[in-house]
């Protein structure tokens, strides 16, 4: 297949996310206060918050069902976007004003939880590699106070309901780099007689906003076309595919037409205390 033109460099066969009128941060404004339980930190990135809000409030939904008081801090973008274009300088200036933010969460012994990989991995690891002098202490204290929402959560007690069928599980690449893919196996694994399936399927092929380029297409169409498509068309009735990074999913909605969800998601919809 040849590059097709589309607007802004984006191939035309790509769908672009879609704003939401409610925001995550707007919702949790209304629904995140006077809450009792143990304190932590949900950190609202951008896709959560303007493109997929519903993660964000299964995500906080799950956490006060385990005996959670939650509050919802948006004090900036990771800076992720920007390394991934090697723009430093400028993703240095945001480590500085997001550890800035964050620390006095930290200091407090609270920890502050991410659902997207991407995002944590920008904290935990490029933040403190960017920073200097009396900042670069800040930003690993603060770096050792996150964790990834799966992490977390696996350590809750969470009545759940069996789910139906075959639950398909897709690593982000952030997050396996981190060695976390098991935190999320543990999490999943907290459902009755799940059956969970590592598709082990490698890097998805959108990587960010690569897969979006007119002159990736192909690429990443073929990447994904590897492992990852073929499991997914192989799906049954009943199976769920899970995806905790934001590309992944986007991914395959755009070339396999299958919604995969968060593991906020799918844990929230099987609560017993729905």
């Amino acid at each position: 297949m040849t590059a097709v033109r589309g607007p802004l460099g984006i191939h035309s066969r790509r769908s672009l996310p879609r704003w939401r009128r409610e925001t995550f941060a707007h919702w949790a404004a209304n629904h995140t206060n006077g809450a009792r339980g143990t304190p932590v930190t949900l950190f609202n990135d951008t896709f959560t918050n303007h493109y997929d809000p519903e993660i964000g409030v299964a995500a906080v939904e799950v956490l006060r069902e385990g005996g959670c008081a939650v509050k919802v801090v948006r004090p900036g973008c990771c800076g992720r976007p920007l390394i991934s274009q090697g723009l430093l300088a400028e993703a240095r200036r945001r480590a500085e004003t997001l550890v800035e933010g964050l620390l006095p969460i930290a200091e407090r012994g609270e920890k502050i939880l991410f659902c997207e990989p991407s995002c944590l991995s920008a904290i935990k690891d490029d933040a403190p590699s960017l920073l200097r002098g009396p900042r670069q202490e800040m930003g690993r204290r603060v770096a050792a106070s996150c964790f990834l929402f799966d992490e977390f959560a696996a350590r809750l007690d969470l009545p759940l309901r069996p789910a139906s069928g075959r639950i398909l599980l897709h690593g982000h690449c952030h997050q396996k780099s981190m060695g976390l893919l098991a935190a999320t196996v543990a999490l999943l694994r907290k459902i009755p007689s799940a059956s969970i399936l590592d598709l082990d399927a490698g890097c998805c092929g959108m990587a960010g906003s690569f897969g979006y380029a007119r002159e990736h297409y192909d690429v990443s169409r073929a990447i994904a076309d590897r492992k990852l498509l073929p499991a997914a068309r192989g799906m049954q009735p009943g199976d769920v595919l899970v995806a905790p990074g934001t590309s992944c999913r986007h991914q395959l909605a755009d070339l396999a037409g299958i919604k995969a969800v968060h593991p906020a998601e799918l844990i929230h919809s099987l609560s017993e205390k729905r």
